[in-house]
């Protein structure tokens, strides 16, 4: 199944936020949607997370980008676990829909990290399930089970970007050992994804699959001649720490 026509069913939910200062959600690094036959935005999904968490991403060495600056959120005691808002039973339904009409995406991200770290397999799986069996974590469980039954990944959430670039940052929203997966397709040439303090450069063709610890390794993805969109799956700390799941390990050959 081909996936970007797909994305005609989330519509209005692939957005950019025109007052944002952040760089992920204002329009600074985005494309021109003047210069686009399809739209531009991103949209968070995530059967459980907490609702009024903020992405937070580190000051990468050698960079004073405001880009590479945000807020953290302290989860009190009382946050309740609940799916993202479009994901809720009150919403249109399109999120939904896609997910369910894209399951398969979410079970290869599942069948990539499983090859490359199958203890953080393992622990993406088990926040699933003590998302069920751990009712008084959750804010609403009749939508968290709905929201379980078309979600067929290990990771906690997704992100899809659509025309964006990306400066370069390090994610403070997983753990040091954990990968994150980004899944990059599209109409479009030239693009790069550069792993600074590794001093590698990748060519990011359509179709690629990059993993890397998203929290260690400083990325950034250039601007690109056509159309992109990326999806990048992740895990969110705090919704572990909450569900008391092991943090678990670094990831080596020998485990293989």
């Amino acid at each position: 199944m081909a996936l970007w026509p797909t994305y005609d069913i989330l519509g209005k939910h692939i957005k950019i936020n025109l007052h944002s200062k952040s760089w992920r959600y204002g329009p600074q690094y985005y494309k021109s949607a003047g210069d686009l036959h399809d739209r531009v935005g991103t949209i968070n999904i995530s059967p459980g997370w907490f609702e009024q968490a903020h992405e937070v991403s580190s000051i990468c060495p050698g960079s004073l980008s405001p880009a590479n600056h945000s807020w953290l959120t302290i989860k009190r005691p009382v946050d309740k676990i609940a799916p993202s808002a479009e994901l809720k039973s009150t919403s249109d339904g399109q999120v939904f829909a896609w997910l369910k009409q894209t399951m398969w995406i979410g079970a290869l991200s599942g069948g990539i990290l499983g090859l490359l770290h199958p203890q953080q397999y393992a622990i993406g799986r088990a926040a699933m399930l003590e998302m069920l069996y751990q009712p008084d974590m959750i804010s609403n469980m009749d939508d968290t089970q709905r929201a379980l039954t078309v979600w067929a990944s290990p990771f906690t959430a997704l992100s899809l970007v659509m025309n964006r670039q990306t400066p370069v940052h390090r994610d403070a929203h997983g753990r040091h050992p954990w990968m994150d997966l980004l899944l990059t397709h599209g109409s479009y040439n030239r693009c790069c994804m550069e792993l600074r303090s590794l001093g590698i450069r990748l060519a990011y063709e359509s179709g690629t699959a990059v993993a890397i610890c998203g929290k260690v390794v400083p990325h950034a993805v250039s601007d690109c001649d056509g159309e992109r969109a990326c999806l990048a799956y992740y895990m969110r700390d705090s919704v572990h720490n909450r569900l008391s799941i092991p943090a678990g390990s670094w990831m080596n050959v020998m485990e293989l």
